[in-house]
Parts: C-alpha cells; sequence; structure tokens
C-alpha cells in the first residue's frame, strides 16, 4: 500500500492499496500533477490518479512465464521513473521501456 500524507497538518489522509507486496519504486509522472507510479518486486506496476485516489492503469513489467523457463533473465525491479506523460523505464537486473498508450504497454 502506499499512504498519502497531508504535510500541511501532518497526518495520514488516504492509503492507496493495490500492490500484493513491497514497492520498490514510485515516481511523479511528469506533465501532470495528479499522476504518479509505482512497481513492486513482482513486477506490476500501477499508475495512481490522485485526484480518484484510485488507480489509473496496472501491467506486469515483465513475461514472468519466459523468466521461469530461463528464456529471460529475471528483472528483479528496483526502480521506475517517469521519462514522459506517456513512456515509463523500469530498471532492475535489466531495463524495460513502456508506452502507456499502448495497447499491451
Amino acid at each position: 500500500y502506499i499512504n498519502i500524507w497531508d504535510p500541511g497538518a501532518g497526518t495520514l489522509s488516504f492509503c492507496l492499496q493495490g500492490h500484493d507486496c513491497s514497492i520498490a519504486g514510485l515516481c511523479r509522472i511528469p506533465g501532470t500533477d495528479f499522476e504518479f507510479a509505482s512497481v513492486d518486486f513482482e513486477s506490476m506496476v500501477r499508475v495512481w490518479d490522485v485526484r480518484r485516489l484510485s488507480c489509473s492503469q496496472t501491467f506486469c513489467a515483465t513475461d514472468r512465464q519466459l523468466e521461469k523457463n530461463g528464456e529471460l533473465e529475471p528483472l528483479v525491479p528496483r526502480t521506475i521513473c517517469a521519462i514522459s506523460r506517456g513512456r515509463l523505464i523500469v530498471g532492475g537486473r535489466r531495463i524495460v521501456t513502456f508506452d502507456r498508450d499502448a495497447t499491451n504497454p
């Protein structure tokens, strides 16, 4: 989960739930004041909208079946970076780039 705090009051405002394990990275989406992205240690990426306090997009940053078969090195995510509003990079043992507007990011 991700806690959203009110810095003026110093209190917890809301808790965003959706990840099933610990979060590896979090970043702000450029060009917007209300979106950020997170990636967890199972390679699940979530894009959050703080206006609605909800997840607006979810996808897996890797092909788990190929990793399991040994055809692809495990990603082991450690960070996420938004290089534009529509493009995200997840870094770990390898680097993966995603276009958010694609049918299958």
